[in-house]
């Protein structure tokens, strides 16, 4: 089978949130977990651009699988912390 590739852009609430999603990242994308896959990850503005290559199609899913599944749980993570920010800063004093 050939090589496989993706796209992928996300497009975060702003800069800030897409800066700690990609510093978060960083080191999952610099040590691969095997040498099927890669992939290669910007930052422009709010936006994240994620590209994919893998030897085959299985290992460009599992690539792809293991990094979305980081962003949401980094994305679900981040928004609790502003909700319990948000509350802390509206009880009164």
């Amino acid at each position: 089978m050939k090589n496989a590739t993706s796209e992928v852009i996300l497009n975060f609430d702003g800069a800030a949130h897409a800066l700690a999603i990609l510093k978060a990242l960083k080191p999952e994308t610099t040590l691969p977990a095997t040498q099927r896959s890669t992939v290669e990850i910007q930052r422009r503005g709010r936006m994240i651009h994620l590209r994919f290559k893998a030897k085959d199609i299985v290992a460009l899913r599992a690539s792809m699988n293991a990094i979305l599944r980081y962003i949401v749980g980094l994305s679900k993570t981040t928004a609790s912390f502003r909700e319990l920010n948000k509350d802390a800063n509206s009880q009164p004093k």
